[in-house]
This record gives structure tokens, C-alpha cells and sequence, in this order.
């Protein structure tokens, strides 16, 4: 009822009306298809009176939503390039952060926004600092004022970053390949000062990205594996195969942790003897990280557990990394007089 009254009276709307709809819909988590289309229909002939906080607020109800709509951003790109210096802090990083939810890449508009962003960096809170290097992390969007303005500022509120902060802001600097060696410094003290109420996906992305640096922080490193030990049994595939992957990738050996993890795998994976491998439980890039990180170091009873049934996928297709890797160290075990340690027969 509430919907069709309101597209009843869609002409009585002005643009602020218009995006408070919108911004309604998203806080509800309700989308009404066809409210959605009258609103948008109704925005995109309107778009010229939008001010930059509507547009922002469209743009993340849009979001929320996870309804692209393609000549609604369009306009509002183009809007808001017309109106970017009237952009207060909030509404630029709301706009990149919801455009890049949308995986819709407007490279003008991300143009517009960095060069925006960096008079008005000394505003920028902990959430517009991380959220903005994400959003240009996630489209692989590069520019070097911006993520030196945003380093710089990050080492400044060191003590305001949050958990989720801390490491959206590492994953963004290993997305981006950024090896900013004082940010690094600042990202592993925090978390190791916080380490006990990261969560399990924090813990997992933070390892990742300082090993996809291949910036090996030991402290950083003990902390995560002292933490992922205790919280082994709660974590999820990619969870488990993250930190493997990790501390394997920087030769780091903490063999509690791969003994945890092994068992944690088999469990997860449900890979013992005496069942077959269930199909629903397989994760293939998270199988091939725990593989590869039980060969790279030299365990292979369990990159064997592992491998032969993860290489037959639950649709008989061979997956091909895990593959890979057996008809690798196959052949490296040919050559070797004194029987490769870690070889795995086909």
C-alpha cells in the first residue's frame, strides 16, 4: 500500500524527497522492485537539482541494495562531477565506497574524487581514510597523491583505527602492491595491540596481505598465530587457508599453528580415510593454499590427505591448481636418488 501511494505521488517529489525514499528503502533492507524503478525513472529527470548529499545517499541506498542501476549511477556520475568541491568528507567516501560496491568503475569520477580528496584530507575521519583506499584498492585504481595523502593521514590517527579499519587498510595496500613501510609499521602495531578482539576474518586478511607484501613481521606474525590457535575451531575455509597460505609464503614456521591447521582442514574439508570428500565443504583456491602450504613446508601427509581428494571436484572435473601441484612435485620426485620427501604420487 505504502508503495503504490508513493509512486502515486512520484511528481510531487523533489530531488531531496526522492533520495530520502531511496535511503529509506536501504535502512529497511526492503527493496520494492518497482517503487526502486519509479524512483530512479523519477532521480535520473531530476538528477540536475541533487545535491551532493542526495547524490551520496542514493548512491549508497544503491549499494545496500545491490541494485545497479545503470543510467541512474550514470547520472549521478556526471552529477557529481559537476558538484564534487561542494563534496563534504562523508559524502566523497560514501560515494566511492558505494560506486565500488556496485563494481561500477567510473574512472572520472574516481579522478574527480581523489582530487578532491586531497585538500580536505586533514578532515578525513578513520572511517573515510579506509573506506576510500578500499574502494580504489578493490577497482585496482592507482594514484599516488591519494594513497600517500591517505598513509600519511592513517599514520596520524593510528590510535582512532579501528579493527575492521586496520585491516581493510592492509588488504588495500597489498591489493594496490603498496609496500609503505611506516603505514606497515603503524597497521602491525595496532593490530598487535588490538589482536585479541580482531575477529576471525580481520586475523585472516591481515596475515594475507603482509605475506602478499612478503613483509615478514615477526611480532605481528606470533600474535595472529597465538590468536588463530585459540580460535582455530571457529574459523571458516578461507579462514583456515589464509594464514597457511601466509606464514608459508614468508617461511615463517610456527608448527602449532600447521599442526591446528591440518586437523582444523581435515575436519572442515571432511578428508578422512574413511569417508569421501564432501563437495559442499571444498573451497578449490582455499584447498590449493593449504596443498601448496603443507608442500612449501615439507609436510606431506597432509598436502597427500588433501590433494587427492580435492583434485576431483564434486563434478569429476580435475581442479586444476591442486592438480598441478601433484604432477609437480611428481616429476620432481623423478630426479631424486633419495626419494622426494614431499612427493605426492598420482
Amino acid at each position: 500500500a505504502i508503495s503504490a501511494e508513493s509512486r502515486n505521488k512520484l511528481t510531487a517529489l523533489n530531488a531531496q524527497d526522492l533520495a530520502n525514499t531511496l535511503w529509506s528503502m536501504a535502512k529497511l533492507e526492503v527493496l520494492d522492485e518497482p517503487l526502486f524503478e519509479s524512483l530512479a525513472s523519477a532521480s535520473i529527470s531530476l538528477i540536475h537539482d541533487f545535491n551532493p548529499q542526495s547524490i551520496s545517499n542514493s548512491a549508497w541506498a544503491m549499494a545496500i541494495l545491490a541494485v545497479a542501476d545503470k543510467p541512474l549511477m550514470h547520472a549521478m556520475a556526471a552529477a557529481a562531477m559537476r558538484t564534487i568541491s561542494n563534496f563534504n568528507v562523508q559524502a566523497l567516501s560514501n560515494l566511492s565506497w558505494s560506486f565500488t560496491r556496485l563494481d561500477r568503475l567510473d574512472d572520472a569520477l574516481f579522478a574527480s574524487i581523489a582530487a578532491e580528496a586531497l585538500p580536505k584530507m586533514s578532515s578525513f575521519d578513520a572511517q573515510a581514510v579506509s573506506n576510500t583506499l578500499w574502494s580504489f584498492a578493490r577497482l585496482e585504481l592507482w594514484n599516488q597523491p591519494l594513497s600517500e595523502a591517505i598513509s600519511a593521514k592513517a599514520i596520524a590517527m593510528r590510535y582512532e583505527l579501528t579493527t575492521q579499519e586496520i585491516s581493510n587498510l592492509s588488504w588495500a595496500l597489498a591489493k594496490l602492491s603498496s609496500l609503505h613501510a611506516p603505514l606497515c609499521d603503524v597497521l602491525a602495531a595496532q593490530a598487535i595491540h588490538h589482536i585479541e578482539v580482531l575477529n576471525r576474518q580481520e586475523l585472516s586478511v591481515t596475515a594475507w596481505s603482509f605475506a602478499t607484501l612478503a613483509l615478514c613481521h615477526r611480532p605481528l606474525l606470533q600474535a595472529i598465530a597465538a590468536q588463530s590457535l585459540a580460535r582455530i575451531d571457529d574459523f571458516g575455509a578461507l579462514e583456515i587457508s589464509n594464514p597457511a597460505w601466509a606464514f608459508a609464503k614468508l617461511a615463517f614456521c610456527n608448527e602449532p599453528l600447521m599442526t591446528a591447521i591440518a586437523a582444523a582442514a581435515q575436519a572442515k574439508f571432511q578428508l578422512a580415510e574413511d569417508k569421501p570428500a564432501d563437495p559442499s565443504g571444498l573451497v578449490p583456491n582455499g584447498v590449493y593454499s593449504i596443498v601448496w602450504s603443507a608442500w612449501r613446508t615439507t609436510k606431506p601427509a597432509l598436502a597427500r590427505s588433501l590433494a587427492q581428494p580435492a583434485a576431483i571436484g564434486g563434478t569429476g572435473s580435475v581442479e586444476v591448481l591442486v592438480h598441478g601441484l601433484l604432477v609437480m612435485d611428481n616429476e620432481w620426485g623423478r630426479g631424486d636418488p633419495w626419494g622426494h620427501q614431499a612427493r605426492m604420487p598420482l
